[in-house]
């Protein structure tokens, strides 16, 4: 697994954490809006902006939000 950590513009989002392409957790807020989300991976890296897919609301979008950090994470706590 994956964690990005964006730059702060004042949106509810600022990380992401991804497993196989998939976002399979976003916070502080909007969980529910990103979870599930495709993100290439080979794609991400620490300047670069994320590109993002899922249908039908977002199709091959790209944030205007720059990763300030990555890193692998073992696992998250369950909720």
């Amino acid at each position: 697994m994956i964690k990005i950590e964006l730059e702060d513009k004042g949106q509810d989002f600022l990380y992401f954490i991804i497993e196989k392409d998939k976002i399979i957790e976003a916070g502080p807020f909007q969980n529910g809006l990103w979870k599930g989300s495709y993100v290439p991976e080979k794609m991400l890296k620490v300047g670069g902006k994320v590109y993002i897919h899922k249908p039908p609301y977002i199709n091959f979008g790209v944030l205007n939000y720059r990763i300030e950090r990555m890193y692998e994470i073992q696992q998250i706590a369950d909720k």
